[in-house]
């Protein structure tokens, strides 16, 4: 199956650079769909413009962004060497609220480039 969705430049940048591996999402109705084999199209925001496409290689679910980024090095979705899980989850809360979290779970989608 194939999934669409949007991404600031910073990360398209990182996902066409092969240096981010994970695209941390909330765990909602859209991304329940997501099963390991898929494809996943991202548009470069804010244009949508520019797309690059990604294989599903695995999900790694939890209840709430802490948690997550205890399951993986956060380097790999992103972040800088040495930031804690809590800081890790507190960037991710300014997209998504606690309650969110606590509603839905969150996924790390470890994806590769596809070519």
């Amino acid at each position: 199956m194939n999934h669409q969705m949007k991404l600031n430049a910073w990360a398209f940048k990182q996902i066409a650079n092969r240096t981010k591996k994970y695209e941390i999402r909330l765990y909602d109705e859209k991304r329940r769909d997501i099963e390991v084999g898929d494809k996943i199209v991202f548009s470069e925001l804010p244009l949508l413009e520019n797309k690059i496409e990604v294989n599903v290689l695995d999900l790694i679910i939890a209840n709430n962004f802490e948690e997550l980024f205890t399951e993986f090095d956060p380097v790999l979705a992103g972040w800088k060497k040495g930031e804690s899980p809590r800081k890790c989850a507190n960037d991710m809360s300014k997209y998504y609220p606690r309650e969110d979290q606590e509603k839905y779970g969150v996924v790390a989608i470890k994806i590769k480039l596809d070519k």
